[in-house]
């Protein structure tokens, strides 16, 4: 008997929060170099933020299932979906809504690793730190903006699907879900007035 094949496909919905990328989305096709980005890469990657964008998306995710021909033999929902990556540490949160969906919310941050603040510590001495300081400082007297300001994340999603069309038996399939995150400087901006407001000694 032929292998059916499976094709993972993803439905965003009760998307909110989105606005235009400024200067030009990386995820439009106008400034993709090579050629026009792949009807794959569209439908798994959800909509480009700004760091510091508040948002939330649910994604529903299903298989469709091929004979060898190839002929669509039916789509059905995965029966379980989970993921790998860490939201928390981007200030989000997922949320499995049910089997076949997973909600993605918060406020994303911490997209970009090198960046980074130079303190004066209360003994007068200076420091470089990355964001949020556990230390006591006395001012903060430099910022440095990350050195790639666009980042293609992806988070790994783990879905359990059936084996065939018409199995009652399960298999793992990983799909990574992709977001571009963009760096602006009002966004850090806005992080350096709330971290310094916020310093334990102010």
């Amino acid at each position: 008997m032929a292998t059916e094949t499976k094709v993972l496909r993803l439905v965003q919905s009760n998307a909110t929060g989105f606005a235009n990328i400024t200067p030009r989305d990386p995820l439009s096709t106008e400034i993709n170099d090579a050629s026009p980005l792949s009807a794959d890469y569209i439908e798994w990657h959800i909509p480009s933020i700004n760091e510091g964008t508040a948002y939330s998306i649910d994604l529903q995710a299903s298989v469709d299932y091929y004979d060898s021909t190839p002929v669509l033999l039916g789509t059905l929902p995965v029966r379980a979906v989970s993921t790998s990556y860490n939201f928390n540490q981007n200030g989000m949160v997922a949320n499995v809504i049910s089997n076949d969906t997973v909600g993605i919310s918060g406020i994303f941050t911490n997209a970009f690793l090198d960046t980074y603040y130079e303190f004066v510590l209360e003994d007068g001495s200076t420091v470089q730190m990355a964001p949020n300081p556990a230390s006591i400082f006395k001012a903060l007297i430099e910022f440095e903006m990350p050195s790639v300001t666009t980042i293609d994340l992806e988070f790994p999603f783990n879905f359990s699907i059936n084996t065939e069309f018409a199995s009652a038996t399960t298999e793992s399939n990983t799909k990574s879900v992709g977001q571009w995150v963009c760096w602006t400087y009002n966004a850090s901006e806005t992080n350096i007035l709330q971290l310094v407001a916020s310093r334990p000694n102010a």
